[in-house]
């Protein structure tokens, strides 16, 4: 399915990996989802904590660092070009 994060971070490519990887494992996905304010941000935490492990640098992604994501976490990740009618862009 198609994940888009909206928050006030850099670790867009990371939030939306971590919530796919909640949804899928059943895993307090509702939490996850949501982009709490406050002390205890799900998302943020389990984001930077990818970030993190994988070796990616803080700060925005692009394909390079979905390959290392990929190459880390043993997925496949899809980018979707919204503004280009839903247009995969990386596979």
């Amino acid at each position: 399915s198609i994940v888009r994060i909206d928050n006030n971070h850099e670790m867009c490519m990371a939030g939306a990996i971590v919530v796919c990887l909640s949804k899928l494992e059943n895993d307090n996905y509702y939490s996850v989802r949501r982009n709490l304010q406050g002390k205890r941000n799900e998302q943020y935490y389990r984001a930077s904590d990818l970030h993190r492990k994988a070796g990616v640098p803080f700060g925005t992604c692009g394909v390079i660092e979905a390959a290392i994501f990929e190459k880390h976490l043993g997925i496949q990740i899809n980018i979707v070009c919204d503004q280009t009618l839903r247009r995969i862009v990386y596979s």
